[in-house]
């Protein structure tokens, strides 16, 4: 068994000018702004607005406390994404902000006009966790260490709302992504839920939605498993918020089996071709009464008759 702290080696001490070689490098390639700015979280326009800013330095003693940081999250976050997150994120407030770190703590931010971008940063034992709040955007990432698996959960909350002839406007957009890997750092649930809604209030605080669309006011909950036989169960849920009385849109609850189009690497996919089953065979299988090979052969037979 591989101890997920200490997967990585612990890097060889480097200085904050020798890390910046090669991350969130200054650009005039328009590619290469676009994905710092979206790694960051922050709008393209003010990431420009910052980064033409001459670099922050720092002292031996505070660079040496950044990188020891920086270490240590390397040493102890096995999965690269969560880590580049993290990382992305403070080394933009270390060049260009201000901040206060100590040994399970970083808390930092930029002023950008009337704006302020604002990154934290929390060790314990058993996880990590980071924040961001810029604008009307919140998101916030944890990773939790258990004695049978781990978890990482990403969270966004982006919630704007505004007031034009006595009514206030809603727009919120709110997603969750939550993985668990087993003990070997390997990927066995993947669950995504988004919520979407576009409505107003009148004076009276009567809820009106603004149009009536598949893409809008709807909740979505997808769940996918890691199964034996090299296969993936898939479960999607969407739930609209539209009155039945102005709406013909119908509820969707349904469940599917695939392959794992990419079996030897440690996350699971989020592509590749899904059969939908019955819902009756994947509450069989989820309580036992069945295996997975009664899945796939029920796929087969459908096609048969198809």
């Amino acid at each position: 068994m591989i101890h997920l702290k200490n997967k990585l080696p612990f890097l060889k001490e480097k200085t904050i000018d020798e890390y910046n070689q090669t991350i969130l490098m200054p650009s005039f390639n328009l590619m290469e702004i676009y994905k710092n700015a979206k790694d960051v979280e922050i709008d393209i326009n003010d990431y420009k607005k910052i980064i033409k800013k001459e670099k922050n330095t720092y002292s031996n003693d505070l660079n040496y406390k950044v990188m020891k940081m920086i270490n240590y999250l390397k040493k102890t976050i096995f999965d690269e994404e969560f880590l580049n997150r993290i990382i992305m994120k403070a080394f933009f407030i270390v060049n260009y902000g201000n901040f206060v770190i100590n040994n399970k703590s970083f808390i930092g931010n930029i002023k950008i006009d009337n704006k302020e971008y604002k990154f934290g940063l929390e060790l314990s034992f058993k996880s990590i966790t980071y924040a961001v709040e810029y604008d009307h955007i919140k998101t916030r990432g944890k990773l939790n260490i258990e004695r049978d698996n781990v978890s990482i959960k990403y969270e966004k909350r982006n919630a704007l709302e505004h007031k034009k002839n006595n009514k206030t406007f809603y727009h919120v957009y709110n997603t969750v992504l939550l993985e668990i890997y087993n003990k070997m750092g390997i990927q066995q649930v993947r669950m995504k839920k988004t919520q979407k809604y576009n409505y107003y209030l009148d004076d009276k605080g009567i809820k009106t939605v603004l149009k009536i669309d598949p893409e809008d006011n709807y909740t979505k909950q997808e769940y996918i498993w890691k199964c034996p036989k090299n296969s993936i169960l898939k479960s999607l849920k969407i739930k609209y918020q539209y009155p039945k009385e102005i709406s013909n849109l119908t509820n969707i609850d349904k469940y599917y089996i695939g392959k794992n189009i990419s079996p030897n690497n440690n996350k699971l996919p989020t592509k590749g071709n899904f059969y939908e089953i019955d819902k009756s065979m994947f509450l069989d299988y989820c309580s036992n009464k069945c295996d997975i090979n009664n899945l796939w052969e029920e796929i087969i037979h459908y096609k048969k008759i198809k």
